[in-house]
């Protein structure tokens, strides 16, 4: 947006926005906080805001509740005199375009629009923020992104992130994306890049899902396998076809029938007949159909192994992050894998994905990077950050995702740098 039309005053306020505190004079993750950059007003609500409150000023409890939140003078007394606030402000700004109010709720696109137009300023002899921005691209000639926390939230994409990009790529470097999704194949990932708008800023080639890097494992450790048993999304088996890895999986069956004792029974001796082709090996992702079947199956599997046999996962991810909520992801399903493992004296299964550095050595490896001058930039600090660490590769945590700076405090896993979001720089 174009400052020409504004005042050396109007112009310093839109550079550095206004923050007014409603709730008391310290910062904190239980504030809430109306901020004016002269074009919008946005009313930020801390993530520990209490449920009382919540109710007081937009007459709501939860923050899963919030369609158009409003502040409305007749909700409460609290909601009166934020309402008297805004119209104060407006009312200070004269003659200038009326103001509209933006409630931004964490972990949601308009946090992080928010937090893009927040400065900081030097402090002592530190680096300020725009600076330490500077010093990562300065320093790095490749970026290897994470994607969901970083380059989009709950499938969105984080505002900013596609002007980042495109000064990178104006800047002549180099940037590729590993996630450890195994529900998309890298034809999936480029896919869902089109979608929201970046398909101009990248190319299939820069995609490198976990189940792309598993499926190329699989080929180079096990050449010889000829059926594995899948429990996992249409990424994993799109990324074994195209290398010509025959797979089995009991994704498309119907479930509605429980498996009892009988239908358990007639499975093991139908696995166990000489005369049926045996599972080489068992590979694990993201499986929105999972069952108890495939438990079973699974479990067969290890007891008429032989020696040969494999067992690997795409990741051990526990959860991801939907908004304010978190659903369990990989890590969930592979733990009760793990188990039926162990009951056949079979070792838990090899994580191929974060933080295991192999999967970064190797996309460094199929693209050429220079380790030294690269950057992993994520929003875990138990995969993409452990897995830089690994590599003896530079890390930056993005705080738009997963973690948050608690997790950092509490963490034992330190990133190099630290920054709000891409969107962000």
């Amino acid at each position: 947006m174009s400052l020409l039309g504004y005042s050396i005053a109007q112009s310093t306020h839109r550079v550095y926005p206004r923050v007014y505190s409603l709730h008391d004079m310290s910062i904190s993750a239980s504030g809430i906080y109306l901020v004016d950059n002269t074009q919008v007003l946005r009313l930020y609500v801390g993530p520990a805001v209490s449920e009382e409150t919540l109710l007081e000023l937009f007459g709501t409890r939860g923050m899963d509740d919030f369609e158009n939140p409003i502040v409305s003078p007749e909700t409460s007394d609290l909601a009166c005199r934020v309402w008297c606030i805004i119209q104060q402000v407006r009312k200070d700004k004269g003659s200038r375009p009326f103001q509209s109010v933006r409630v931004a709720l964490p972990n949601t696109p308009e946090e992080a629009r928010l937090f893009a137009t927040l400065s900081e300023d030097r402090i002592g002899g530190e680096m300020s923020y725009v600076d330490l921005l500077c010093h990562i691209v300065a320093n790095h000639d490749t970026f290897i992104f994470d994607c969901d926390g970083v380059i989009w939230q709950g499938g969105c994409l984080i505002p900013g992130v596609d002007k980042f990009l495109k000064s990178l790529q104006n800047a002549g470097k180099k940037y590729v994306f590993v996630t450890n999704t195994s529900s998309r194949s890298r034809e999936g990932m480029w896919a869902k890049f089109a979608d929201i708008g970046l398909g101009g800023l990248c190319c299939k080639e820069m995609m490198y899902p976990s189940c792309y890097f598993t499926a190329r494992v699989i080929q180079k450790r096990h050449p010889n396998a000829r059926r594995i048993y899948v429990i996992g999304g249409s990424g994993l088996v799109q990324e074994l076809e195209a290398l010509g890895i025959s797979w089995v999986t009991d994704q498309h069956e119907a479930c509605d029938e429980p498996l009892t004792e009988e239908r358990f029974k007639s499975m093991a001796e139908e696995m166990a007949q000489p005369s049926s082709a045996k599972i080489d090996g068992i590979v694990v992702g993201w499986d929105l159909s999972f069952s108890f079947k495939q438990i079973c199956r699974a479990s067969l599997a290890f007891q008429l192994a032989d020696e040969d046999f494999f067992f690997y996962a795409t990741n051990d991810d526990s959860f991801d992050r939907i908004g304010p909520w978190k659903i369990p992801a990989t890590g969930t399903i592979l733990a009760s894998l793990n188990a039926v493992a162990r009951i056949s004296e079979r070792p838990d299964a090899e994580v191929l994905g974060k933080p295991n550095p192999e999967f970064l050595q190797f996309v460094m490896g199929e693209q050429q990077l220079d380790a030294s001058r690269s950057v992993v930039i994520g929003d875990r600090l138990d995969t993409d950050i452990l897995m830089a660490k690994r590599a003896g590769v530079a890390s930056c945590l993005a705080l738009s995702g997963c973690c948050s700076k608690v997790d950092l405090d509490n963490s034992s896993v330190a990133p190099d740098y630290v920054i709000d979001s891409v969107g962000a720089a």
